[in-house]
Formats: C-alpha cells, sequence, structure tokens
C-alpha cells in the first residue's frame, strides 16, 4: 500500500490502484490484514472496484470459514 503512495517525479501512482490490485491475489493475505490494512486504505476506500474486490473477498472468507 505505501508503494502505491509512494510519489516519484510528481507522478502518482494512485491514478491505477484498482488496475494494480487486480494482479494482487487477494484471497491469499491474510483476513485481518485485509480488512485492517487494504479495506481502511483511502485509495481502495475511494475506488468503487477496489471496494468490489475487497467485498468479494471478504464473503469468500466468510462462506469458506477462513477467518481466524
Amino acid at each position: 500500500m505505501s508503494w502505491l503512495k509512494l510519489k516519484k517525479e510528481d507522478v502518482s501512482r494512485a491514478h491505477a490502484v484498482a488496475d494494480i490490485l487486480k494482479c494482487v491475489r487477494l484471497p491469499l493475505l491474510a483476513p485481518h490484514y485485509l480488512t485492517d490494512k487494504v479495506a481502511k486504505e483511502s485509495l481502495v476506500h475511494n475506488s468503487l472496484p477496489c471496494r468490489l474486490a475487497d467485498s468479494f473477498v471478504v464473503k469468500y472468507f466468510f462462506t469458506n470459514n477462513l477467518l481466524v
């Protein structure tokens, strides 16, 4: 998440957050990291595609009893 917020030479990666998160295997993240870090990140929270992906993964954890 910090890499997304990093501005290098006045270029932000924030505009590509949805495309970048498509490459991340969200179900492989620890559930607490997903809910505590990723879901609360403003870049994710302000992006509808990211919020939908996040909610899908949380539902996956609940339906498969994978929450720790």
